[in-house]
């Protein structure tokens, strides 16, 4: 437990720490206990301080589901959960954090679909769920105003279950960069309108069952 008010910066990364997470935390702003042995589930962060901006549990044992209390921590730009053990789906209130930047929720057992709010959100930059068991269309479609523009940089769906073809909405994410899409079951065609990601970079969708661009 860490009652310390005047504490913002705690970071034990690279440690052999284990237990289960604090279930106090002060009043830290920024927190990295990536690689460690940490193990248990992520309930504990419902009694976290809502301060936080960045959390790094990466590379731990922790098990469980995903928390929905993530939505009290209005402040989170970055949060990094890969490389553990967590199941379930992803709640869809992660795409609705007034100021994330970053997700990166990789090499885990992640299932279900994957929120359209995530691709929707307004201040989402990196999006990282590969390796997981993901299934589903890609929601790249829909609930997108036509006026607005995503701030997307980097989509990484690979080496999921992802099923469908990659729709034309992708044309939405003018700042789009990196869009690695490869093991998974996509079907179809490469959009035309991918063209229109002005600042795109590198595109995967090696072993996905897609043919070339445009129509048949």
């Amino acid at each position: 437990r860490i009652s310390s008010t005047s504490l913002k910066y705690l970071n034990l990364s690279f440690n052999t720490l284990s237990g289960e997470l604090p279930k106090k935390l002060g009043s830290c702003s920024i927190v990295d206990l990536s690689h460690n042995n940490f193990n248990g589930d992520l309930a504990v962060l419902s009694y976290w301080t809502d301060m936080l901006e960045i959390l790094d549990l990466s590379s731990n044992k922790l098990t469980g589901q995903l928390t929905e209390d993530i939505y009290m921590f209005v402040r989170l730009r970055n949060l990094n959960l890969s490389n553990n053990g967590l199941s379930g789906s992803i709640p869809s209130n992660y795409g609705f954090l007034p100021k994330i930047g970053s997700i990166d929720l990789s090499f885990n057992q992640l299932n279900g679909n994957i929120p359209r709010s995530l691709l929707n959100s307004s201040t989402l930059s990196y999006l990282l769920l590969s390796n997981n068991e993901l299934i589903g269309n890609i929601p790249l479609q829909g609930a997108i105003p036509t006026a607005f523009s995503p701030r997307i940089v980097t989509i990484d769906l690979s080496n999921n279950k992802l099923d469908g073809d990659i729709s034309e909405g992708i044309s939405r994410f003018q700042m789009l960069k990196d869009l690695d899409l490869s093991n998974n079951h996509l079907l179809g065609h490469i959009p035309e309108s991918l063209s229109k990601c002005l600042s795109f970079r590198a595109f995967g969708v090696c072993s996905s069952l897609v043919g070339g661009f445009g129509g048949p």
